[in-house]
């Protein structure tokens, strides 16, 4: 290669790429947070109509909760376990703030969870199912992979 080739190479090198199309940008939003926004939207009960299925797998669910009835006698408990099982590990403080209820009543229901094995908290700091939580997420019918 010659010198006029080895500049020819490195102003080729240098020029602009055509514009890449919007389409194709690669995201910067975490797992945690793709979940999160998935589960917000699950949460509005409003688009969801009830049926008589729905009373039969609330019975089941009711069933298999009253072995840890201490655990989920507060209403928002259900929605943390919810939460644990889909996002796999999440931090204590994203749960909160996500979750927005009285601090107090949030770490009890973390305590008793913890107190009942149905959670960890692994080396990162993160809330993670034990696994008997992951065998009750699964017989609730939340999918954990």
């Amino acid at each position: 290669m010659n010198y006029q080739d080895e500049l020819t190479a490195k102003l080729e090198a240098t020029r602009t790429l055509p514009k890449i199309e919007k389409n194709n940008t690669v995201s910067t939003e975490s797992l945690e947070e793709k979940v999160l926004s998935e589960i917000s939207e699950e949460f509005i009960f409003s688009q969801y109509d009830l049926d008589e299925n729905d009373i039969l797998r609330t019975l089941k669910i009711m069933d298999t909760l009253r072995v840890y009835d201490q655990v989920f006698s507060n209403s928002e408990a259900l929605k943390i376990f919810y939460i644990i099982a889909r996002i796999d590990a999440i931090k204590v403080k994203t749960l909160h703030e996500f979750l927005s209820i009285d601090i107090k009543q949030f770490k009890k229901i973390l305590q008793l969870m913890s107190k009942s094995k149905l959670i960890f908290q692994n080396e990162d700091k993160e809330l993670e199912l034990s696994l008997e939580g992951k065998s009750l997420a699964e017989r609730l019918g939340v999918y954990i992979f």
